[in-house]
């Protein structure tokens, strides 16, 4: 099944939607890095030997991932904007447009995917103060917009989008489970 979207006399053609495709990108710009933080929370849980060096003032590993390494770890950065960084989620959704295009069975999922990647990196982009995702990643390791708004801090408005945010998330799920579970 293709989708049509008119424009003018010319109609382009996207792929059917892909609910599971959708749904996972939606949430897979921030699972490596919450991975990240479950692995050093366990870590730190289990008496692991501090990362950061001696003396420094950090009182955890997972304090020392968010306040330094984020923002210096060339891994950390990488696994952070693997699918948050604006140039890579529109290459994914490029690439699975083409692909599609082509007649390739995989094609679809990744050009949804990536359209749902996408949508959650614009998202992130106005909603971090400081450290949102790398917008010329992978160039760049450093260019952020920096926002007057921020999702989690609550001298940036943080707690008013952090609500509207996860009812947003909720309202989405159900749409889309709903939506699946009719089919």
């Amino acid at each position: 099944m293709v989708n049509r979207v008119q424009k003018g006399r010319t109609t382009f053609r996207v792929p059917a939607v892909q609910t599971w495709p959708l749904l996972l990108g939606s949430f897979m710009p921030d699972m490596p890095l919450i991975a990240l933080t479950i692995g050093l929370i366990g870590y730190d849980w289990l008496g692991g030997s501090p990362l950061y060096p001696a003396g420094v003032g950090y009182s955890s590993n997972v304090q020392y991932l968010f306040d330094h390494l984020f923002f210096e770890s060339v891994l950390v950065k990488t696994l952070h904007n693997v699918f948050h960084a604006p140039l890579l989620t529109l290459a994914y959704t490029a690439v699975g447009y083409l692909a599609w295009r082509r007649n390739a069975t995989w094609g679809a999922s990744l050009f949804w995917f990536g359209l749902s990647t996408c949508l959650h990196t614009a998202a992130d982009i106005p909603l971090h103060y400081d450290d949102g995702p790398l917008l010329l990643f992978p160039f760049n390791l450093s260019v952020r917009f920096h926002s007057p708004l921020s999702y989690w801090d609550p001298a940036r408005y943080g707690l008013q989008w952090a609500i509207f945010e996860h009812l947003l998330d909720l309202g989405l799920i159900v749409y889309l489970v709903w939506g699946r579970r009719r089919h």
